[in-house]
């Protein structure tokens, strides 16, 4: 994890959660509270661990969370091509509000 994360005012050590499985960390999630706006911030599982329910498991554990914290409202970005993960959120009960467009243009060559 990058130092600087840990640094923001907004960064709560309770709120950030490392899954494993044979002794390698294979899942991850960190939650956001500004005022009372929760945020799932990242959530991922590396792809030989997905399919086992880990990806739903560090879900359920950051909306949990963020509710005993006394969240109005929870709220997660994903990418919009991400199917797998589409499918998981709007199992759990998150509907697109709003979408935006993301530009990007390739870096300078090495």
């Amino acid at each position: 994890m990058r130092r600087s994360i840990v640094r923001q005012r907004a960064f709560q050590p309770d709120g950030l959660v490392l899954a494993y499985r044979d002794g390698r960390c294979v899942g991850y999630g960190r939650n956001t509270i500004l005022a009372r706006h929760g945020e799932i911030a990242l959530l991922g599982v590396v792809p030989e661990a997905r399919g086992i329910g880990l990806g739903r498991a560090l879900l359920r554990w950051g909306t949990a969370w963020l509710d005993r914290a006394g969240s109005d409202t929870i709220e997660l970005m994903v990418d919009g091509e991400n199917d797998g993960a589409l499918a998981l959120y709007r199992s759990e009960g998150f509907e697109v509000v709003r979408t935006r467009g993301i530009w990007s243009r390739p870096g300078s060559p090495a």
